[in-house]
């Protein structure tokens, strides 16, 4: 029942990387692993803040709008340009493994490889719920993974420019042509789900302590769970979100903390290659 309960309060800061990451690819096609060194800017930069005595809450805010802002101008600048210019996705993909490995040097010889962000701004006390242990810091990740959770279900379904999203999302180029702002809802896709990720992180970093290279892992939690969810729309996101974050708790307990993300890569390698071609790209079906 422990494990249970530690996948339960996991579930919700994978599901906001899976939504970041589904948001950002249902309308670029590609998986772009630049945004995932993004992702851990976040806590550092907001750490960055506190220690400057900056209240908390806005150190989060100006660090996600920040970090997201960033994410719209790249993804405006460069592969907005790279993207229209080739056929496939090999090139922004290619270009977005480069950004990836660009922003993490750069992000590791500014902190150090060792530092951990938010370690010592975290609440980790310990709280007993009907007997099970948790902490203050995995409680406040369920209540914005599931407040977040149905924010965008409701500003998809319910707003004109969730619905701009999903017509975009299902045909770019049809949605061209009929006028919908294409060039303008990509980057902003892409800074929803870079500003998803980096909340994502920064939970994370506030119960784990996160590594300046943790964007990777969590980036290929989100494609697991596009990849395991494409069929059943967006309670399937939650469902594969949910399934990956008990896959890796009980990893952890298992293994003592090695091996977490062997679950992931698994699965992921697995799914690859009993779908093959069909797999590619995973999609957000809950838009459509």
């Amino acid at each position: 029942m422990q494990t249970l309960a530690f996948a339960l309060t996991t579930w919700p800061v994978f599901l906001l990387f899976a939504l970041g990451v589904a948001i950002h690819l249902r309308v670029s096609g590609f998986v772009n692993l630049g945004f995932a060194a993004l992702f851990p800017c976040v806590p550092f930069l907001a750490q960055a803040l506190l220690l400057r005595g900056v209240p908390g809450s806005l150190a989060l805010c100006a660090s996600l709008g920040v970090v997201g802002g960033g994410a719209a101008l790249i993804e405006a600048s460069i592969f907005n340009r790279i993207r229209n210019g080739s056929d496939g996705a090999g090139r922004p993909t290619l270009a977005g493994v480069g950004l990836y490995f660009v922003i993490v040097n750069i992000l590791i010889m500014s902190v150090g490889a060792a530092t951990r962000p938010l370690s010592g701004f975290g609440d980790n006390a310990s709280v007993n719920l009907v007997g099970l242990w948790t902490t203050r810091a995995q409680l406040a990740s369920v209540v914005a993974g599931v407040f977040l959770f149905f924010v965008i279900y409701a500003f998809l379904f319910t707003t004109q420019w969730g619905r701009i999203y999903r017509a975009i999302a299902s045909d770019p180029q049809f949605a061209r042509q009929l006028g919908f702002p294409v060039d303008l809802v990509i980057p902003c896709a892409s800074a929803v789900g870079t500003v998803l990720g980096g909340l994502g992180c920064t939970l994370v970093a506030l119960d784990t302590a996160a590594s300046p290279t943790v964007g990777f892992g969590q980036v290929m939690v989100g494609v697991t769970c596009s990849l395991i969810a494409h069929k059943w729309g967006w309670l399937g996101l939650a469902v594969a979100s949910g399934v990956m974050a008990f896959v890796q708790v009980v990893l952890a307990s298992q293994f003592n903390g090695r091996w977490t993300d062997l679950g992931v890569y698994a699965i992921l390698l697995s799914l690859l290659t009993l779908r093959g071609r069909r797999s590619a790209p995973p999609t957000l079906r809950a838009v459509e």
